[in-house]
């Protein structure tokens, strides 16, 4: 009887252990897909501010 309730209670520690790794898998899942957009948001706006000097350069050269 003893013996279960040892097994029982590793059993249950073990359940827990799993789900916390899965809950920090989660996490770092998460974090990727979070830097990602971050890296995305900023190839945009590098990209939006490499078209403002290109139309600024072209202006300038119209004006002259």
């Amino acid at each position: 009887m003893a013996a279960a309730i040892v097994v029982a209670i590793v059993a249950i520690a073990a359940a827990v252990d799993s789900v916390v790794a899965i809950a920090a898998a989660v996490d770092s899942v998460v974090a990727i897909i979070e830097l990602e957009m971050v890296m995305h948001v900023e190839l945009i706006h590098s990209k939006q501010r490499k078209t403002k000097d290109r139309c600024n350069i072209n202006r300038e050269v119209q004006k002259k």
